[in-house]
């Protein structure tokens, strides 16, 4: 039998823990792990969430966040809602701008990639890069391939970039 104070410390405590758990994070559409983004409830329903959120994944800054809804599981309980799995905790449903999104610079020259690629992407699945290669850009002509994370930048038009050099054709 535990002692009636470490009892009342060991509820108040799991309590506090429930109340700021690990909510699932879902960005611009894709299912985020916590190994890129651990963020609570609790942080994403205060005024310095953006911050939290660029501070959180290297290559954000808090200007790419363009809206932040948290979703509490016990709210989504109650109404009509069907989901395919239960509710274990809550859901942060973060949209970003044209900010999150990397420039291509390819031989020193600003470029347009084949299709739009965002660092959560990039994190998420690395070999999108390669189907996000500029027109043109053979792989077995790269010769390098450098990705600057622009983190805790104060300009706020400051994106990620990747920086892509070729090899030069013979003629």
């Amino acid at each position: 039998m535990l002692p009636k104070k470490l009892f009342v410390l060991l509820v108040f405590t799991l309590i506090k823990l429930s109340a700021s758990a690990q909510a699932l994070c879902i960005v611009d559409g894709l299912l985020t792990p916590d190994s890129i983004l651990y963020v609570t409830s609790d942080e994403m329903r205060s005024e310095d969430a953006p911050a939290i959120i660029g501070n959180r994944i290297n290559g954000i800054s808090k200007y790419a966040i363009k809206s932040i809804s948290v979703i509490d599981k016990d709210s989504v309980l109650n109404k009509n809602t069907v989901f395919c799995y239960g509710i274990q905790r809550d859901i942060v449903i973060i949209r970003t701008n044209s900010l999150a999104l990397f420039d291509w610079v390819v031989d020193g020259k600003q470029v347009l990639p084949r299709r739009p690629l965002n660092v959560i992407e990039y994190k998420i699945s690395p070999h999108l890069l390669h189907k996000s290669l500029p027109k043109g850009i053979n792989e077995k002509n790269i010769k390098d391939v450098n990705i600057v994370f622009r983190n805790g930048e104060v300009r706020p038009e400051a994106r990620s970039t990747i920086y892509i050099s070729t090899r030069k054709k013979k003629h």
